[in-house]
């Protein structure tokens, strides 16, 4: 690997000496040259810190236009090194792009790719050869390019855990889930700031109210058992519906035969129009049996600071004003909840999860039962947006 740390020593003893002389050195081995590509799609793991999607790596660009790259090349040779250079790309038409670059010791030279889609929206790969000698070097971009009113959906492993994630994006906002980490969604980003609405444990996590725990839970600590309710670690099943339109459409599913009484089957699809910043989801819980007391339960974690320092955000309910949020305290939102939201005061963006605003339907399953108990809902939808005030 190019910049691994190699140590040396050499242990001298002059003749008929009793004593060591020791000299250590450090040196780094690099390849005869190394590349770096930019702009890419950038991860926001957290506020304060992203990461960029490589190897395979993730570009993103509005229609009309072309895109336009940045490789910077740097030969660690020392003497003159030339490094030939292949591009090639399926309905992308390149632009001057040279076939070989000729770069002093020690030295590095940048060089500009210039690409233009030639199908509208859609999802774009390129890839590029390096090579000197019998050194070479290849990658692949995913160029995700969008026109105005249009949305895609792909699939890309963003976190590169070897599972494909789900991208849904349009110009203007973009939200990362991962199938097999339960449906999550681990980000919900502004395009223009790439500030993330969630934080780490992400959003739309499927939960239930009630459960009968295992027995082979039983005597293990409470750490070990606490996350009993959730989904969060299921591979749930995708599959893109729409994509390079108007709207773009996955649907993801689950079978969880452990939830009480019975288990359920959970259908979810998520869709995002091409003018507007707003993720529907439509979650559709499917019971194989009915008894009082259990409920379906969609969770969100956002942040409001780090460490110890002010809060970053407020939330509100409704139209009412943003208030501080009071950790570690249940927080009432009132008996008619349109939607819950938060502002972030340095930036003026607002996040909102609008509730109860739409259809609410009972199974079948359940209607056909005489109960007075609040029956399971099985669907419901919610609405995750940024918005700039």
């Amino acid at each position: 690997p190019d910049g691994l740390p190699v140590n040396l020593t050499a242990t001298l003893r002059e003749h008929g000496s009793q004593s060591d002389w020791t000299w250590h050195s450090e040196l780094t081995v690099h390849q005869p040259f190394t590349y770096s590509l930019s702009p890419l799609v950038n991860f926001p793991l957290r506020e304060d810190q992203a990461f960029p999607l490589v190897h395979p790596a993730l570009a993103s660009m509005n229609l009309p236009g072309e895109a336009t790259f940045h490789l910077r090349l740097k030969s660690w040779r020392g003497r003159i090194q030339t490094i030939k250079m292949e591009i090639s790309g399926d309905n992308l038409k390149f632009r001057e792009v040279p076939t070989e670059v000729s770069i002093p010791a020690n030295s590095s030279q940048p060089i500009e790719i210039r690409a233009v889609p030639t199908k509208g929206s859609g999802l774009y790969q390129f890839s590029f050869h390096l090579s000197s000698g019998s050194f070479e070097l290849k990658d692949t971009v995913e160029l995700a390019a969008i026109e105005p009113g249009k949305a895609l959906a792909y699939a890309f492993d963003y976190d590169r855990d070897g599972f494909e994630d789900v991208i849904l994006e349009n110009q203007n906002i973009r939200c990362f889930v991962s199938p097999s980490a339960g449906g999550r969604t681990f980000a919900l980003v502004l395009k223009d700031s790439n500030h993330n609405a969630f934080n780490s444990v992400g959003g739309m996590r499927d939960m239930f109210a009630k459960r009968v725990e295992p027995k082979e839970l039983e005597g293990l600590n409470q750490y070990t058992r606490m996350n009993w309710m959730g989904l969060t670690n299921r591979p749930y099943s995708f599959q893109i519906i729409a994509s390079a339109s108007t709207r773009a459409k996955v649907k993801l599913e689950y079978e969880a035969p452990d939830i009480y009484p019975a288990g359920v089957k959970l259908e979810r699809v998520l869709t995002l129009l091409g003018d507007r910043n707003i993720v529907v989801e439509d979650s559709t819980v499917t019971p194989k049996g009915i008894q009082p007391g259990q409920a379906y339960v969609l969770e969100n974690s956002v942040s409001f600071q780090q460490a110890d320092q002010p809060h970053y955000r407020r939330w509100f309910v409704n139209t009412q004003l943003p208030t501080e949020f009071s950790p570690e305290k249940e927080l009432s939102i009132g008996g008619n909840p349109k939607l819950f939201g938060t502002i972030n005061q340095r930036s003026g963006e607002t996040f909102a999860i609008m509730l109860f605003e739409s259809d609410i339907r009972i199974s079948q399953l359940r209607a056909r039962q005489v109960s007075t108990e609040q029956p399971i809902i099985s669907e419901r939808k919610a609405r995750l947006a940024w918005e700039r005030y």
